[in-house]
């Protein structure tokens, strides 16, 4: 991730959970418990490469990242420290394949957009990533309950299903020439959080803004 962009989700997450604590105090309110929900960028792997599975007990790649998670979990625990009466939990799901249309935050979003547009063009759904990443087993978490329902699918699955749930004519798979791919390389060796090892490089032939 862009370091630009980290600073503006600091920015603009960081205050809104600070005023909902101080909130709490001002309005002299006792919670029973405080539930952070954060995600996967607590353990780096959108840095480079981190130690698989991702675990709780991970160390946070602070000294290679300034995600929002951190700062947020800190002022947690300091209230909470100062507020015996009141517990805490961090949850850190997968990507949400969610019910919420309007948010970004919503991993099946943007897929929604583009199967609605190429059904509605009769225009086959593509996938730009490369055939390891097609057959790759990625994990969900459903919005309905986080971590319910969160069995590993392939993209060739779940486009499957995306094809049939919009009435698309098909998907068009990887693309076989990899002259037409280009890579994004995140850090490598001591610079990501697993402390060693190549770069991760994500091949992509096209986007959805393509």
């Amino acid at each position: 991730m862009d370091p630009k962009a980290e600073e503006e989700l600091v920015k603009v997450n960081v205050p809104i959970f600070e005023n909902f604590l101080e909130a709490l105090k001002t309005a002299e309110l006792q919670p029973k418990r405080i539930l952070l929900q954060t995600g996967g960028k607590n353990y780096g792997g959108q840095i480079g490469r981190a130690k698989l599975p991702f675990i709780e007990s991970d160390p946070q790649p602070r000294h290679l990242s300034q995600s929002f998670y951190c700062p947020q979990e800190d002022m947690l625990k300091k209230y909470c420290q100062e507020h015996p009466a009141t517990g805490w939990n961090v949850i850190r799901p997968f990507g949400i394949i969610g019910a919420t249309s309007k948010t970004g935050m919503n991993t099946f979003l943007p897929f929604a957009i583009m199967a609605a547009v190429q059904s509605e063009k009769k225009e086959a759904l593509f996938f730009g990533g490369d055939m390891e990443e097609w057959e790759y087993e990625y994990l969900h978490s459903s919005a309905r309950l986080t971590g319910f329902l969160d069995d590993p699918m392939s993209w060739d699955r779940f486009f499957e299903e995306l094809v049939r749930w919009y009435s698309a004519p098909g998907v068009k798979g990887p693309e076989l020439d990899d002259s037409k791919y280009h890579s994004v390389v995140l850090a490598g060796g001591k610079d990501n959080p697993l402390g060693y090892g190549p770069p991760t490089r994500i091949r992509l032939s096209r986007t959805f803004a393509d």
